[in-house]
């Protein structure tokens, strides 16, 4: 199974023409074992399945597919009768000069949503819509994946409003990442962008300080280490979800957080590598969670040495501080909104946080 980047934008359709899609249509029913493993199980017209893995988000991803003539559908369709988030849909081709775009209407509990897909490897350079349909760009926060969820939820709850309303007041906020070594000024900031940004701002606190303090503490132990960052991760991705549903519903703009998902990596013996495989994910979906992180830096010894005197909570020499720092630098350097702190002083530090704090308000 040759594993391959698709590259394609999604956008959630407000009408359509439907007189430019081919006659002939698909019905698909769609189903996932585990959403956050990526493997998806497709039946077609009730006679042929596909089973594919996708991994990443936005616009590429990676895709792994068992070609159609390799997959047995009775085996796939026993696999989608155990899946517990499914959906279906019906599918149409645009019958255009361009090929890639696709139609799919869907059914059931999420009636009234309708994606049109663009899969293409010069997607990211479409400027102008065809003139056949209208829509909402939502590449970076809807996949069928998420559909899928919200079947699920949808059919266990009684709701009455729009689908497609939900859909498009469920969009997250813009989110930053504050991150670096210790007494890198991460609180010291967070505070000053309550403080300037509260009516518009939700500033989360690092996740692990929480859980540590109410008693569940990391273990050198190796299989207690796995147990305590999966367990980690999974706190903070529902409270970032949570925090971010609240902050929408009371108007806010944006979501701070002190330290994101992957920062933990930088305490793992394996880094990175080994963090991926005890969560289940890859750098890819986290980094895909945030929009910009913003990394300060340690500051110069005597500083440091003044702030730890002062904290008697902060047991890391000098040297071991800079270590730190420099191993959550690592895991972050490649996301694309990575942006290093000036560090020659606190005021310049603290002016270029809140000019990027600004620039999403």
């Amino acid at each position: 199974m040759p594993i391959k980047i698709e590259k394609e934008r999604r956008w959630l359709a407000s009408s359509f023409n439907l007189q430019v899609l081919i006659s002939e249509s698909l019905e698909i029913k769609q189903g996932y074992d585990d959403l956050s493993s990526g493997r998806r199980v497709r039946l077609i017209n009730d006679e042929k399945a596909l089973i594919t893995y996708k991994s990443g988000s936005g616009l590429a991803r990676l895709e792994d597919e068992l070609p159609e003539n390799e997959t047995d559908y009775k085996t796939a369709a026993f696999v989608y009768k155990g899946c517990r988030y499914a959906l279906e849909k019906t599918r149409f081709l645009y019958q255009g000069k361009e090929s890639g775009w696709t139609v799919d209407v869907f059914k059931n509990e999420l009636k009234g949503i309708t994606l049109i897909e663009y899969e293409h490897p010069d997607c990211d350079k479409l400027t102008i819509l065809p003139s056949w349909f209208e829509g909402i760009e939502v590449t970076d926060s809807i996949t069928n994946s998420h559909l899928a969820r919200l079947a699920y939820d949808l059919k266990h709850m009684t709701y009455s409003g729009s689908v497609r309303d939900l859909l498009l007041s469920s969009k997250r906020l813009p989110r930053i990442v504050l991150t670096g070594g210790p007494c890198s000024g991460k609180s010291t900031a967070m505070k000053a962008i309550e403080s300037g940004y509260g009516d518009r701002v939700t500033c989360m606190r690092e996740m692990a300080t929480m859980v540590i303090t109410h008693g569940v503490l990391p273990s050198t132990d190796k299989m207690q280490s796995w147990h305590f960052n999966r367990f980690l991760h999974g706190v903070q991705s529902d409270f970032q979800t949570i925090t971010d549903t609240q902050a929408r519903a009371k108007g806010k703009s944006l979501l701070v957080l002190d330290r994101g998902s992957i920062d933990n990596a930088a305490y793992v013996s394996g880094g990175l590598p080994e963090y991926e495989k005890m969560c289940h994910t890859t750098r890819e979906v986290e980094f895909a969670k945030y929009d910009m992180v913003l990394f300060l830096d340690t500051p110069p010894r005597d500083v440091y040495e003044s702030k730890k005197a002062n904290n008697p909570a902060r047991y890391e020499t000098y040297d071991e501080a800079l270590a730190v720092s420099a191993r959550i630098k690592n895991v972050w350097r490649n996301h694309p909104g990575f942006r290093v702190m000036p560090n020659d002083s606190w005021g310049r530090k603290l002016s270029e946080i809140l000019i990027c704090v600004n620039s999403f308000l």
